[in-house]
């Protein structure tokens, strides 16, 4: 084998490991969310939902959370938001479906989390805030009790001496790199001395 391809093989393994690394940083978080009503029916067919970005919450703020969080040995601090929605009614079913009737509702977003993680479920309203805390592995996280529709907003995080999913990631990487690099130079003196 051309040694100039020998050693290029684990230049191109560690550019493409490299741009694995930015895709995932960059690939935004996904949510489906569904409604249920105070029968457990599924009534998600008469709502919308619209995803809307980063609130920019202080936690901390919200009556209640910081204590919530502080008793499962978190911190606010270890949250990030995750994916939010601003859910309501379709006006086309205002005649049809009359919220007030199949109160309390509960909503559902499918949202990942493993063993060692947590979601806070965020609603907001005119009223103020309510929140529910979830603890992983699950595939979906909820909040019960709503009675209107506004934003709602999914928190994820996990204690900070516990690393999150894929913070090991370029370590992992760039320990590959290595051992790809050692195995080409390897190869490449072993190629040398047989050429002679």
């Amino acid at each position: 084998m051309n040694k100039k391809r020998l050693f290029a093989l684990p230049i191109v393994a560690v550019i493409v490991a490299l741009l694995g690394i930015s895709v995932m940083a960059a690939s935004p978080a996904t949510g489906v969310w569904k409604v249920f009503d105070r029968d457990n029916i599924d009534q998600s067919l008469n709502f919308k939902g619209d995803p809307i970005s980063d609130p920019g919450l202080d936690l901390t703020t919200i009556p209640g959370l910081k204590a919530d969080i502080e008793a499962k040995g978190l911190k606010a601090s270890d949250f990030k938001f995750k994916v939010g929605y601003e859910v309501y009614q379709d006006p086309a079913t205002y005649s049809t479906y009359n919220i007030s009737t199949h109160n309390s509702h509960t909503v559902y977003f499918t949202v990942a989390l493993a063993a060692n993680e947590y979601a806070i479920v965020i609603h907001r309203d005119a009223g103020g805030y309510q929140f529910n805390i979830v603890t992983g592995p699950c595939s979906e996280v909820k909040i019960s009790g709503i009675n209107n529709f506004s934003p709602f907003y999914v928190y994820v995080g996990a204690k900070s001496t516990s690393p999150q999913t894929g913070d090991f990631a370029p370590a992992y990487i760039a320990m590959i790199s290595v051992a790809l690099i050692s195995c080409g130079a390897i190869f490449a003196v072993r190629a040398k001395k047989a050429t002679k």
